[in-house]
């Protein structure tokens, strides 16, 4: 019985999705309690040929082509085919460790909402060879934490939990599971969010506003694979982004949101100033 769907978006990323998806046929967990959606959003390379997710191991699931219309879009199309309840997202570019879903569900069997895993970028050699023999500690000397994880996970105690106004900032969706009620609750992601980012923060900001609890369990790891961006890329597209936030959701301060996604506002500095209400409550 399927009980977990894992939903990887994928835009012309077929060598990077290959990895990923050799890592999932790899997972310790047993092979008839999860599927695998991938949601092409109208790849133009190897991507578009692929009909069968079969020729990737013991992977049970199925791959899904739609036109681009973006991530949000692609991960609202996994979650209505998903057949488990509850739903893990990945992306095509962020390779798990054998036992990432067993550490996800971990959690979710003791009441969890929403689980936020640790993703490190991953520097060593892209032909790796992943199997049941792996030895992720050598994975892990050529990996790095980012610097927007260290900073947001240090909201979140040694067990998971956190009381902070921020805890929604913390949902980085490429490693990340839900139950898939409560996505559901929320009407999934926001399709008007089309470029890159936002579009899972401003989910998590519903889920938040809802009452739903967000718990990081750092052993359920992924590992992202960098590639190349125009200069200034980020910045320009967290700024963009977080003024597009902020109309939808006028309590939250734009600049502040932008700054501290950027690295340029701390944490206690943000709790103080994000919300713009509370801002006022005090004078």
């Amino acid at each position: 019985m399927v009980r977990i769907s894992v939903i990887i978006p994928v835009y012309n990323q077929y060598s990077s999705l290959c990895k990923v998806l050799n890592a999932f046929s790899i997972q310790t967990t047993n092979v008839n309690t999860y599927e695998v959606i991938v949601v092409d959003d109208g790849s133009s390379d190897e991507i578009r040929n692929i009909s069968d997710l079969a020729c990737f191991g013991k992977i049970r699931g199925r791959i899904i082509h739609q036109e681009n219309r973006g991530r949000a879009s692609a991960r609202n199309a996994g979650i209505r085919e998903a057949q488990g309840n509850v739903i893990i997202f990945c992306d095509a570019d962020r390779f798990p460790r054998s036992d990432f879903i067993v550490q996800h569900m971990k959690f979710h069997q003791k009441g969890a909402d929403i689980v936020i895993g640790t993703s490190f970028d991953y520097f060593g050699n892209i032909n790796l060879v992943l199997n049941e023999k792996t030895d992720w500690d050598f994975v892990n000397r050529f990996s790095r934490l980012p610097p927007y994880f260290r900073k947001i996970s240090t909201i979140f105690d040694e067990s998971g939990q956190t009381i902070s106004k921020l805890s929604w900032l913390g949902y980085l969706v490429g490693n990340s599971s839900i139950k898939k009620e409560i996505v559901n609750d929320v009407g999934g992601f926001d399709e008007s969010f089309t470029e890159w980012g936002f579009e899972h923060f401003d989910a998590a900001y519903r889920l938040y506003r809802k009452g739903y609890r967000f718990t990081m369990n750092r052993s359920a790891v992924n590992y992202h694979i960098p590639h190349p961006r125009q200069k200034y890329f980020y910045k320009f597209a967290i700024t963009s982004n977080a003024e597009m936030f902020a109309n939808k959701y006028p309590e939250i301060d734009a600049r502040v949101l932008a700054e501290f996604i950027n690295g340029r506002t701390e944490n206690e500095i943000a709790e103080k100033t994000m919300f713009k209400e509370k801002r006022n409550e005090k004078r």
